[in-house]
């Protein structure tokens, strides 16, 4: 598949929606600024509740440069004709840094998750430890298309009653209370680029492709 064709069928399949609003590379450098500068203000506001050692962690990884959310699609090979799964690369973006603080953190909680399955080694482990009798049946299950189907406001009020069910077991260095007293310091939408075109999300926690990533970042700010 050429070039051409793969942006225009990723455009036709996944982009030309209601959902999505182009923006030039101009709006897109400035939107990512303001995000940024709101940012390094809100870790300044609330250095008190980071360690030492994270607080580095942020100034230095501010520092560096940034590129925008990768937009690109998968060739589904056994579909005939071929259809492209959409994905959003946050790798070496803004919101990595801290979506990938938000992933530490939390890693603390996952002993107090009563389905938490650490890998799937526990699963074989604890299967043959299990006593079925002759007749039972065993069912595994999917998500399809899961992150496109999170409502965003359900998925961070879940993890706030989770955190609030379990205050007595929180690390101590897990900030419990929020740490911004007005949640929407910026519009919230998904921003990415494809090839040479720049996108965002047309609504704050619209429909689109909503990644992994921007749930983390947004859980963030609210924890």
């Amino acid at each position: 598949m050429d070039m051409l064709t793969y942006v225009k069928q990723i455009f036709k399949d996944h982009l030309l929606t209601s959902a999505y609003k182009q923006l030039s590379s101009l709006e897109a450098k400035n939107s990512m600024e303001v995000i940024k500068a709101t940012l390094r203000l809100l870790l300044t506001n609330n250095q008190n509740l980071l360690p030492k050692p994270e607080w580095v962690y942020f100034q230095r990884s501010l520092s560096l440069h940034h590129r925008l959310p990768i937009f690109y699609g998968l060739p589904k090979v056994h579909k005939t004709p071929v259809s492209l799964r959409p994905v959003v690369s946050g790798t070496n973006s803004l919101l990595a840094i801290f979506s990938n603080w938000l992933d530490f953190k939390l890693n603390d909680l996952l002993i107090h998750i009563k389905s938490f399955i650490k890998d799937s080694a526990t699963i074989i482990r604890d299967l043959k430890d299990l006593n079925l009798p002759k007749e039972a049946r065993l069912f595994t299950a999917d998500a399809t298309v899961m992150y496109t189907n999170i409502d965003m406001k359900l998925g961070i009020n879940s993890i706030h009653e989770f955190l609030t069910d379990q205050v007595n077991n929180l690390p101590p260095k897990l900030p419990n209370r929020p740490c911004v007293t007005n949640p929407n310091y910026c519009d919230g939408r998904q921003y990415f680029q494809l090839c040479r075109h720049f996108l965002a999300a047309a609504h704050r926690y619209g429909n689109g492709h909503t990644s992994c990533l921007h749930l983390c970042h947004d859980l963030f700010w609210t924890i």
